[in-house]
């Protein structure tokens, strides 16, 4: 069985980013398991601004309340929208709340891995209340599984583009790509290439693919 992971902010869950899971999880028959990261604030400037975007987001606690009331009454109502996102898509989830030690328990939950999926709002360059962009970059540069930026709204997959440059590591992610996702052999494929030298014949693809697969749609080469 796959083991799907699924990387989010615990204070800011949004269900439109689930649909997406739910697909995966659903074309990969398998489970989800959620790492809801609960970042402490770095300064007292981190804290108003954390305290504030719970606020905002409907809290129904106090605005003067403790931090940890806050936080609490927070991660209890994303769990609840988590929940029945879940029940909506048919995921058979399980989350996790991660509050410390938070790149090494998340590099450790992808060692034994086959797929993490990163939610929209775990941005890449700008930092919110709830965490900062290095967390994700760090994740990114040492997991030790293929990794999806999941997108904010999912309407199905009609189409899969590669970008291929020649590279050993273009290879090995197509190759991944195409063994984990060996259901999605019927959808149209288009190869992007970057570099004038960097050919590959529809034959070579269809030796990474297991099974001899047909590949049908545009080649730009």
């Amino acid at each position: 069985m796959k083991k799907i992971l699924y990387l989010a902010d615990a204070y800011k869950i949004d269900r439109h980013p689930l649909e997406f899971a739910g697909f995966v999880c659903n074309l990969l028959s398998a489970p989800l398991t959620a790492l809801l990261v609960e970042l402490a604030p770095r300064d007292a400037a981190s804290e108003s601004a954390l305290r504030e975007e719970m606020i905002c987001s409907g809290s129904t606690v106090s605005s003067d309340a403790p931090l940890t009331e806050l936080k609490d009454e927070c991660i209890r109502r994303n769990l609840g929208v988590f929940e029945h996102a879940c029940e909506e898509t048919g995921i058979n989830a399980n989350p996790l709340i991660i509050n410390d030690h938070l790149v090494e328990t998340v590099l450790l939950e992808c060692r034994y891995a086959d797929l993490l999926l990163i939610d929209p709002a775990m941005s890449l360059s700008i930092a919110t209340a709830g965490h900062s962009p290095s967390f994700v970059r760090n994740v990114l540069a040492q997991a030790e599984c293929p990794v999806i930026l999941m997108p904010e709204r999912f309407d199905g997959l009609e189409e899969i583009v590669f970008a291929y440059d020649g590279s050993p590591s273009s290879v090995f992610a197509i190759k991944r790509f195409c063994a984990i996702f060996s259901r999605l052999a019927d959808r149209k494929l288009t190869v992007l290439t970057a570099h004038g030298d960097a050919k590959v014949t529809k034959t070579k693809f269809n030796i990474w693919r297991p099974g001899s697969v047909r590949i049908s749609g545009r080649w730009i080469l």
